[in-house]
């Protein structure tokens, strides 16, 4: 699989920051519809004409080689997603990763453990999505934690 499987591909560039050139951290990628053309948002716009499940949305790095990514949410409808992938970033303005999106082949996501796991020393992980119950830990360390004094299902930002 490549991004060249899919009807489009939108690259994504790293600007320069000052301090350590590259960081090895998971991210969150948050996609929403409009004009794949459209830059500087935060988010990543892509035009959704071909995309209506998670198969139609691949991570692929630089040289088109598939990352490990897990989607938190995925929502066709309101034509919006928010995947996390890990990699070590290179802050140099060149292309990290690309997403391949529309008519994708099938879908190539992970258990979101399979890239929170690859976090040094990460003691546990947590997205803060659940509506009811405890907080669940999502790596494979299983540290749940117990929701007190918080209300549940109130809609979160990402940034």
């Amino acid at each position: 699989m490549s991004p060249a499987d899919f009807n489009r591909k939108k690259a994504l560039d790293v600007a320069s920051e000052t301090g350590t050139p590259t960081i090895s951290r998971t991210v969150p990628i948050k996609i929403t519809s409009g004009d794949d053309s459209t830059t500087g948002t935060g988010d990543i716009v892509l035009d959704w004409t071909n995309i209506s499940s998670k198969s139609d949305i691949g991570v692929y790095d630089e040289n088109g080689n598939l990352l490990d990514y897990y989607f938190e949410s995925f929502n066709a409808t309101a034509e919006t997603a928010v995947i996390h992938v890990y990699r070590a970033w290179v802050q140099d303005g060149s292309t990290q990763v690309q997403i391949g999106y529309g008519n994708g082949p099938s879908d190539q996501s992970v258990v979101a453990s399979t890239v929170f796991d690859k976090e040094t020393d990460l003691v546990a992980g947590y997205l803060f999505n659940e509506t009811s119950g405890d907080l669940l830990d999502v790596t494979s360390n299983n540290n749940d934690g117990t929701v007190n004094g918080a209300t549940q299902g109130e809609t979160g930002i990402v940034d």
